[in-house]
């Protein structure tokens, strides 16, 4: 199984609203940010051949892969010695691992008091944190989210809220504690909350405590189409609220379709990686992005259209 080195994040400049420019180094690997991860659905990048991911000229690419697709996969992988990114043929790929695809709905009140639902075309599997370590050691990430519970729809009761934030902490420990074997992998904490407040911040403040890497700013959508027309204007406060009781030295992380202003505005408000499953719904939908771009010496005007 290939070495894997810990990741490092240093933050060069902080602009006037928050927005942050810097470096995150991943396996010896560096990456400017903000920057985009690809997105996986079972082991391939949407809409692109191995032959076309070439054509990119990318450097290196990062694969978000989400764990749902995977999660019988245990036993294989612990066979096959090679980590998830070998398997899927993206040995040549850094390999972030996530819970759910943000590319697809997610279904709302099946996580347990102990576990949570993942979602395999319609098979249900209950995945309870050491099981998902279990895999974890198997895959070999990079960079691995540690299990969570995101199921904070924007009707949300306090109640279900609060649920969520205590078993996304409660799984955040069991994760560090068994994380033995993981030493030079990097470990993500999702902040939980819904668009309560003080959940966000008692998640986000008691997440900071633990010996993380980087952190993830999840529960503010329910993934796929819904995450599309998400309000900037509705949670702005909240997500910048949230963001400022995290630690400036790490990196944050949002997963979910985000429509190109979406992401100005997440990168205005501090986040530094974000995924590219937007695109690929788009491109689902038989559509495109045209970006016509007027120069006018130094300055870009963006118009998009979708």
């Amino acid at each position: 199984m290939r070495p894997v080195k810990r990741m490092k994040f240093n933050v060069e400049h902080i602009g006037r609203l928050g927005e942050r420019a810097g470096h995150l180094e991943i396996r010896s690997k560096v990456f400017p940010t903000p920057f985009p991860l690809l997105t996986s659905r079972r082991g391939s990048i949407p809409n692109l051949t191995r032959e076309t991911l070439e054509y990119l000229n990318l450097p290196e690419t990062v694969v978000l892969h989400p764990y749902q697709y995977h999660a019988k996969q245990t036993d294989v992988l612990q066979l096959f010695k090679k980590g998830l990114g070998g398997f899927v043929g993206l040995d040549s790929s850094l390999t972030v691992l996530g819970i759910n695809d943000p590319a697809e709905v997610s279904k709302s009140g099946y996580n347990g008091n102990k576990n949570v639902s993942v979602w395999n075309f319609t098979n249900r599997e209950i995945v309870d944190a050491r099981r998902y370590v279990e895999f974890v050691r198997a895959a070999a990430p990079d960079v691995w989210v540690a299990l969570c519970d995101g199921d904070t729809p924007s009707d949300a009761s306090k109640k279900r809220i609060s649920k969520a934030v205590k078993k996304t902490l409660d799984f955040l420990d069991t994760c560090l504690e068994l994380k033995s074997e993981l030493k030079n992998t990097s470990l993500i904490a999702a902040v939980e909350g819904g668009r309560d407040l003080s959940a966000r911040k008692y998640s986000a403040m008691e997440s900071a405590k633990r010996p993380v890497q980087g952190f993830l700013l999840d529960g503010f959508h329910e993934g796929g189409e819904k995450a599309e027309n998400l309000p900037w204007a509705g949670i702005a406060e909240l997500f910048k609220e949230t963001v400022a009781v995290l630690p400036k030295e790490k990196p944050r992380f949002y997963f979910g379709p985000a429509r190109p202003d979406l992401v100005l505005d997440l990168v205005g408000a501090g986040v530094d990686v974000f995924d590219a499953s937007y695109a690929h719904l788009v491109t689902d939908r038989h559509r495109a992005l045209v970006f016509n771009n007027v120069f006018r010496k130094d300055i870009i005007v963006d118009k998009c259209i979708s």
